[in-house]
């Protein structure tokens, strides 16, 4: 099983074919650190196996969260 996250909509980028819908700035809807923690939390309870997560967006990297979230 496999989990797509997508953590962001910000991309400095504006690439016509992007499925993500990017924008310069983060969604105001966006999940917050603490949310994003208790999501990676749900997963875990799918048990074993974990499914595969996949963190996609926009640009991940763009969060300032993202390596606290992934240790």
């Amino acid at each position: 099983m496999n989990v797509y996250w997508e953590m962001t909509q910000a991309c400095a980028l504006a690439c016509r074919h992007c499925r993500a819908e990017a924008m310069p700035t983060p969604a105001p809807n966006e999940l917050a650190t603490i949310e994003g923690k208790q999501l990676l939390q749900q997963i875990t309870a799918f048990g074993d196996p974990y499914p595969q997560l996949i963190l996609t967006g926009g640009d991940p990297l763009l969060r300032p969260d993202l390596f606290g979230l992934i240790a």
